[in-house]
């Protein structure tokens, strides 16, 4: 059944709303009037849910802004009357169409003035996209239950990531009996489609090899780098996309982990079931089927169905880390009789406390994050009453330290032993044991208030990202991300003093791991900020297409 997509516009309005409309709108007030259209076929399209939003005045001036709505008519036209002078944003939806958070183009600022009378503004809405087919097995059967999934690929940095559609955080569906998948509601972009073929492997017989179906991109690759990209126009029903899952030979992991002295009672010796999870290195997506294991009470682990190819191999008890990942190369064999050994961990304790004696924030958390392999691991403790803390089981490594975000307070100062680790990182050399820390927090957090352009106008549904200068593998937990809103502006709140550069994006961008020389082609449109404690600083950033 095909889902139903919302869409978005912008300026449109065709029955009158005028008792919904604040008293003091009539003489001097602006009225606006326009059609709306199918982007692709310039058809009318009626009944069309429009909403303009306007602020409070009065008695309610201070409260969040209000909308009032109207229906497009039979061809498309809409109209609003005494509306009061100023700059507005208009968004209108019906099923069918993108939302305006997948078609900028559906979003169009205008600004009155008093008597103004607008008119000829037309709002193109864009259908979704679709994109069909079916997965094969090696006969060219048909497979039921395969989870295919959308990866999208962007023109910025080359990065590929799981793409969604509208209304889904992940574009995906399951075959169907006949082998069938539809993925919709989808905006115009490049895309790999990957079908995901669970464990799905031939009982395994001592001395012989093992075949099972594996991950494949369409058409039928092994790997991402091979995967063929798809190109989607807007609206377009691409059907035939018919993946044949590969076949190939899969092998088991295996080895045992050893508890060391430092570990807690409950761990070492291993007397609890501990998980252990395969994590490619190239970063592309594994079934869960196969991606992970749990140890028994000996420690001992086994992953099957394990297709050739390059690894971290991390494990865990409970929530717990209790290794930094390890490689593990899968060529043409088993990889039997691995030891994973548990790193000594440290606890780390100290205390919190606010500049000028003042009051900490309520529950407030200090988390830890290594400088290397932070993606996925993470440490935190809650801070009591009186400002202490304690984070248990810390493994080895460069550390940073800070409170959770918050638009009110910004750390300061990480001290250990007198000197300052906030942007440098707490060096937890094995095994030592750590200081005791003082971690200073500070009110006097900054804010940025800007819009993003692109060739002198506002850009709605953009992004912009604050990366601090200089650009360091320490410093880029200290970066900043938001999106624009549909009249292209934003805020960032929270924010700790030092000197920026601020970029501005048509997508999401993911610049963690992106080495600062790849960043230069961008410097051009880029904005520098130093914000000083307590600052509030006004900006325009350019938005930049791919390079």
């Amino acid at each position: 059944m095909m889902a139903v997509w919302l869409g978005v516009l912008l300026l449109s309005a065709s029955a009158p709303a005028q008792d919904r409309l604040p008293k003091r709108m009539g003489a001097g007030s602006v009225s606006l009037q326009g059609r709306v259209v199918n982007a692709l076929t310039g058809e009318p399209v009626p009944q069309v849910t429009v909403s303009i939003t306007i602020p409070r005045m009065g008695p309610m001036a201070g409260y969040p802004y209000t909308d009032v709505t109207a229906v497009s008519d039979t061809s498309g036209n809409f109209k609003f009357e005494t509306l009061p002078p100023g700059s507005y944003a208009l968004v209108a939806g019906k099923p069918g169409f993108l939302s305006y958070g997948y078609d900028s183009d559906a979003i169009r600022p205008v600004t009155g003035r008093a008597g103004d009378e607008i008119t000829g503004l037309e709002i193109r809405l864009t259908p979704p996209a679709f994109i069909s087919g079916r997965a094969l097995d090696a006969f060219g059967e048909p497979m039921r239950n395969v989870r295919v999934r959308l990866l999208q690929q962007s023109d910025y940095f080359h990065q590929t990531r799981l793409a969604s559609s509208e209304g889904r955080a992940i574009a995906e569906a399951r075959t169907d009996a006949l082998g069938e998948f539809l993925i919709g509601g989808l905006k115009p972009g490049k895309y790999i489609i990957l079908a995901d073929s669970g464990k799905r492997v031939a009982t395994r017989v001592a001395g012989q090899a093992v075949e099972g179906y594996v991950n494949t991109y369409y058409p039928n690759a092994g790997s991402l780098s091979a995967a063929e990209v798809v190109p989607v126009a807007a609206g377009q029903h691409l059907s035939g996309m018919d993946i044949w899952v590969r076949k190939e030979a899969v092998f088991r992991v295996s080895g045992k982990v050893v508890g060391v002295e430092g570990m807690r009672s409950d761990v070492a010796p291993w007397g609890r079931p501990g998980t252990l999870t395969l994590e490619a290195r190239d970063g592309r997506p594994l079934s869960r089927e196969w991606l992970g294991a749990t140890t028994n009470r000996e420690g001992q682990f086994e992953i099957n169905s394990v297709p050739a190819g390059s690894y971290y191999l991390r494990a865990t008890h409970g929530l717990a880390p209790i290794n930094m990942r390890v490689p593990v190369n899968v060529v043409d064999a088993d990889v039997t009789g691995l030891t994973i050994l548990a790193a000594p961990v440290t606890e780390i304790t100290g205390r919190v406390r606010m500049e000028g004696d003042g009051k900490l924030p309520p529950n407030a958390i200090i988390r830890v994050r290594p400088v290397e392999d932070s993606r996925y691991l993470t440490w935190s403790g809650r801070v009591q009453k009186d400002g202490t803390f304690t984070i248990e089981q810390v493994l080895p490594g460069k550390h940073l330290i800070y409170l959770s975000p918050g638009s009110r307070t910004y750390t300061k100062q990480v001290l250990a032993g007198g000197a300052d680790v906030l942007r440098t990182g707490l060096d937890l050399a094995e095994p030592q044991a750590a200081p005791v820390l003082e971690v200073v927090l500070s009110p006097k957090v900054a804010m940025i208030e800007g819009v993003a352009l692109r060739d002198g106008k506002t850009f709605p549904n953009g992004y912009v990202t604050l990366v601090p200068e200089p650009m360091r593998p320490e410093s880029r937990f200290f970066m900043s991300s938001t999106r624009t809103d549909r009249n292209g502006r934003f805020t960032m709140k929270g924010l700790t003093p030092g000197d920026y550069k601020l970029y501005g994006w048509e997508e999401s961008v993911e610049l963690v791991n992106v080495p600062p020389q790849d960043l230069q082609p961008y410097d051009a449109g880029s904005v520098s900020v130093r914000l000083a404690e307590g600052d509030t600083k006004q900006v325009e950033v350019q938005v930049a297409s791919p390079r």
